[in-house]
């Protein structure tokens, strides 16, 4: 069933590293005629250690100074950038973990698409997971992940597949989404297979020379056929 992108959800850090993750969700909205919902979550530094007790008095405090300065971030962010008030579907600034804090919001906004970065320590990422890798694990919905600047219209999209039925569901919706936000009909589609070196003895009992090459392209052709209509 064809879904309509009706809200682009972005995941923010309110840095300016984050900047152009906003602007590729802002102009994904634009494109698809979306509004935006941008999403910041915050976590204090006293979340992370074994420090001494805290009152409960002092951590409330604590996180309402805390989303005050992050309100007050997200708002020169959006000035920043250029947001219009009518292209604002809303925002939220939550305590939590980012993944969870996008998820449920996409959950409650009943996002079309959630736009998020790749991450902005390697280092960390690394030891943790970076929220991006997190996302896309467990969001039910699309999810465009951001490194540097995004060109909207894309001029080339490259489709992975592995010629499963998942992967069959994944093509079609992937097809819809770009849709939406690459309109111009002079943006490249290519649909890529790769063959594990495990499989290759499965091609290779059809006649086609050379056998694994030719016959993962045959059933490539197949797929794209068979899901790009």
């Amino acid at each position: 069933m064809f879904e309509t992108i009706d809200t682009v959800l972005i995941g923010t850090s309110l840095t300016e590293l984050s900047d152009d993750v906003v602007r590729a969700g802002l102009e994904v909205a634009r494109t698809s005629g979306a509004r935006v919902y941008l999403v910041h979550a915050f976590q204090p530094q006293w979340a992370y250690s074994a420090g001494p007790y805290l009152t409960e008095t002092f951590i409330q405090e604590t996180l309402e100074v805390e989303k005050s300065l992050a309100e007050q971030r997200l708002a020169e962010q959006v000035s920043r950038l250029g947001i219009r008030k009518e292209e604002m579907a809303g925002h939220v600034v939550a305590y939590g973990p980012p993944h969870r804090v996008v998820i449920e919001a996409a959950e409650e906004t009943d996002a079309g698409l959630i736009v998020v970065g790749s991450t902005e320590s390697p280092q960390l990422s690394k030891l943790f997971g970076s929220t991006a890798d997190r996302v896309v694990r467990k969001a039910m919905r699309p999810v465009l992940i951001v490194r540097g600047r995004l060109r909207i219209p894309p001029q080339r999209v490259l489709l992975p597949v592995d010629l499963s039925p998942l992967s069959a569901v994944a093509f079609r919706r992937g097809l819809e989404v770009v849709g939406q936000i690459a309109p111009d009909p002079a943006t490249a589609f290519e649909a890529a297979f790769v063959i594990p070196a495990q499989d290759s003895e499965l091609f290779a009992a059809k006649d086609l020379p050379p056998a694994s090459e030719a016959a993962a392209l045959e059933e490539l052709e197949k797929f794209v056929d068979r899901n790009a209509a």
